[in-house]
């Protein structure tokens, strides 16, 4: 009998990201409370605020597939999607934990090591950069499953040249909100 620990593994690298988003927040209340400039106020804080919109833009299709799938919604139908390259919502989920981890982890190494609470091993800069780096990587890699990605963005930044589809309505009214 074969045990599937997909959810408990989840499950635990989840209550990890609660940990690490407790701790980034505890230290930029904590800075707040000693004088020095929080996390908000230092000059790689657009960095991290873009990759957190993409990540909150991960989580969000995660939950938007699994309310989907939980009530039978053939969005696969729906959004023209081709099923051999369709993740399950698990796998959306298990995908956007590694980037959170990532993100936290990068946010919190930036944020201590700029504050001089660490020894400066690695240079401050090379958290946010690492952070770009590895969004991008998330973005292009795995090819088979971004490239329908990227050319559904293609699609709608040249709406009035192709001939529209839901998904591509989808897409325009997520870029616009």
């Amino acid at each position: 009998m074969l045990t599937d620990w997909t959810q408990l593994r989840l499950g635990y690298r989840l209550g990890m990201c609660s940990i690490l988003a407790m701790w980034v927040a505890w230290d930029c209340a904590w800075g707040l409370t000693k004088g020095e400039v929080s996390i908000g106020g230092r000059s790689a804080f657009p960095v991290f605020r873009a990759c957190f919109g993409l990540l909150a833009w991960h989580w969000f299709w995660g939950m938007a597939v699994y309310v989907w799938t939980r009530y039978r919604i053939n969005y696969i139908y729906l959004f023209d999607f081709d099923p051999r390259n369709v993740d399950t919502p698990l796998d959306i989920f298990n995908d956007a934990v590694d980037e959170t981890l990532v993100f936290l982890i990068c946010m919190l190494m930036y944020y201590k090591a700029d504050a001089g609470d660490m020894p400066l091993w690695i240079p401050p800069r090379a958290y946010p950069t690492f952070l770009i780096l590895y969004a991008i990587k998330c973005l292009i890699f795995p090819w088979k499953l971004r490239k329908p990605l990227w050319i559904a963005i293609r699609q709608t930044v040249t709406a009035p040249f192709v001939s529209p589809t839901f998904f591509l309505t989808y897409v325009g009214d997520v870029f616009t909100r």
